[in-house]
């Protein structure tokens, strides 16, 4: 049972780096689109 919640955790974790990093390059998108439409 511990094992299982473990690997859970894991995944867990590994699901919120990867929002964190979507999350990053959205922004990062969504500034360089404002930019390219001044431009």
């Amino acid at each position: 049972m511990g094992e299982a919640l473990t690997q859970v955790r894991e995944v867990a974790d590994r699901l919120l780096t990867l929002a964190a990093q979507a999350d990053v390059i959205s922004v990062k998108y969504e500034l360089e689109s404002d930019r390219g439409q001044e431009l």
